[in-house]
């Protein structure tokens, strides 16, 4: 799958589990880089390019986004692997 509708098809996901719309921006200075933003109604979301190698980076990215969007806030790292542990 090319870069641009890969990503393109992780945001469609994250909107649809949130009903919310995001910008997904491919970073790639930090391959790990995961960071959400919220400024008013827009939700910026950053990820390192290590989503295009690592499915479960991908996978991890999915999940965490969709949670911290749900909750309205970030979460712990404890908070988060109660969420991965329950799918």
């Amino acid at each position: 799958m090319e870069e641009k509708s890969f990503i393109s098809e992780i945001q469609k996901k994250i909107q649809s589990l949130t009903g919310k719309t995001i910008n997904l921006e491919l970073v790639s200075e930090d391959q790990w880089l995961l960071e959400l933003e919220f400024e008013d109604d827009n939700i910026i979301v950053r990820v390192g390019n290590g989503i295009l190698k690592y499915p479960g980076f991908a996978r991890m990215v999915v999940e965490y986004t969709v949670a911290v969007i749900r909750k309205g806030s970030l979460l712990s790292q404890l908070e988060f692997n109660l969420i991965l542990q329950r799918n």
